[in-house]
């Protein structure tokens, strides 16, 4: 035992091993410690981890891993997430070449402590969800690694100045807090893509952003008011703004502003041939997949004015000699923005799992009939993670149907993507469809809800020239 390098028990919640009589000894060459469950509130205190690698004691009775202070100078992975007990972590300054820290739902953790400005310089990423009881960050001037920061509901007032040297940060969660905004230091992440900001209660004004920012969610955030983006033009932008119901008007107009010049950007680039390609991603089925570029949610009841064609209801029919004029001779359909406008009576019906609005296209032709050519289903609500293979409109899981919380005002949902089917399809309608007199799309949840339905429906189409 004394030459063991990887101990690795793996126990459900609840079959945990049980050790009555404690334990005594963990061998000091072990590089891989991988205890589900682990029973006790310390680990061995003749232990010497002078020699792990990796350190994973999720779901444990632990209260902190030993009395004092021991250096672990090789650990890179700590695992302590939903030690329900856990009052300590080792000073990062005695683990400093760990590079992800996961403690989620330690929610009897006061702080994390660290004795020098430069302890913590290799970490990639921090999770900190749910540790409601911490009563102090550690200095983020020293975590200057740091890609991934994940703060949801760690009972911040207010969010460290200096959050601004965290200039490696990609994504970030500050979501479940209770500041009223955030520090002028944000606008100079310039690396940061993702920012989550649901169920920040008293959050009221979003104006300090960085220009590289591509996913924004700020959920259930019911007291903003303002909010300003100037983005860069740079990939997609995914803004979600469902139930903050106090958002001002000069916000919308800021949303859809900035929806329309990054439209104008992408088009602009296919254009000049920097990003006319065929998508590589494919659905379970192989089909390709569409990457969105703009998606956006927000309260509202009405489709926005510069869209070109509008309607109430669940469809829409765009007539042919429309799209013939607008396109003229040297332009082409490149894609669509499609909006919708979905109404949630107060007392609609409980729905798990994804909410989705599909649209179906169809070619209308002069003798009346209909060639539909896609279905495309659009997902409002999913679970996990931010990348969907379908992920076009999203509903949030923080107040979703399981938590029985009705929506009650009516939501737009909007959307832009880039299609190289699209393109080449226009391209060779007028051709091989010369007969053709319009076009139509019907609109759909594809679970009925009661309660929940289409009420407006929006179309613009989005053009390339020709070389």
């Amino acid at each position: 035992m004394c030459n063991l390098k990887t101990l690795k028990i793996n126990w459900g919640l609840y079959d945990a091993v049980h050790l009555p009589d404690g334990l005594d000894y963990l061998p000091d060459e072990l590089r891989y410690l991988h205890w589900d469950c682990y029973p006790l509130e310390e680990l061995p205190s003749c232990f010497n981890p002078v020699n792990l690698v990796e350190l994973d004691l999720a779901h444990s009775s632990i209260k902190q891993l030993w009395d004092g202070r021991k250096c672990l100078p090789k650990l890179k992975w700590l695992n302590l997430s939903f030690c329900k007990h856990l009052i300590r972590i080792p000073d990062l300054s005695d683990i400093p070449s760990a590079e992800h820290i996961n403690l989620i739902d330690c929610i009897s953790l006061l702080e994390i402590h660290s004795s020098t400005q430069c302890s913590g310089r290799y970490l990639d990423i921090l999770f900190l969800y749910g540790c409601s009881k911490l009563e102090k960050l550690p200095p983020l001037s020293g975590l200057s690694s740091l890609t991934e920061l994940n703060l949801y509901d760690c009972n911040l007032r207010e969010i460290p100045e200096d959050i601004g040297y965290l200039s490696l940060l990609e994504e970030l969660d500050l979501g479940g807090n209770g500041f009223e905004s955030l520090p002028k230091s944000i606008k100079e992440l310039s690396e940061l893509r993702s920012l989550r900001l649901n169920n920040c209660g008293m959050l009221r004004s979003l104006t300090e952003l960085p220009s590289g920012l591509s996913y924004l969610e700020a959920k259930n955030c019911k007291q903003l008011i303002q909010f300003e983006l100037y983005a860069d033009g740079r990939g997609s932008l995914n803004l979600n703004f469902v139930k903050c119901l106090k958002l001002d008007q000069k916000a919308v107009s800021n949303v859809f502003r900035e929806s329309l010049l990054k439209m104008q950007l992408m088009t602009i680039e296919e254009e000049e041939g920097c990003s006319v390609e065929a998508p590589d991603e494919r659905d379970e089925e192989g089909v390709p997949v569409e990457e969105v570029k703009v998606s956006i949610c927000l309260p509202g009841s009405e489709i926005p004015e510069w869209f070109r064609y509008k309607n109430v209801g669940s469809s829409i029919n765009i007539p042919a000699l429309g799209l013939r004029h607008d396109c003229g001779s040297n332009r082409y359909i490149m894609g669509f923005a499609v909006c919708t406008v979905l109404g949630f009576e107060e007392n609609h019906d409980d729905y798990h799992g994804d909410l989705r609005v599909g649209y179906d296209f169809h070619i209308e032709t002069s003798d009346g009939d209909k060639e539909g050519f896609f279905h495309n289903p659009i997902t409002l609500l999913y679970h996990e993670g931010f990348f969907h293979n379908r992920i076009a409109l999203l509903y949030p899981e923080s107040i979703s149907f399981e938590r029985r919380e009705s929506i009650g005002s009516d939501h737009m949902f909007f959307r832009y993507n880039f299609s190289i089917k699209c393109y080449e399809f226009f391209q060779k309608l007028d051709t091989s469809m010369g007969d053709y007199v319009g076009i139509s799309f019907e609109f759909h949840l594809e679970t009925p809800v009661k309660g929940i339905e289409v009420k407006h429906c929006g179309i613009h189409p989005i053009y390339i020239h020709s070389s």
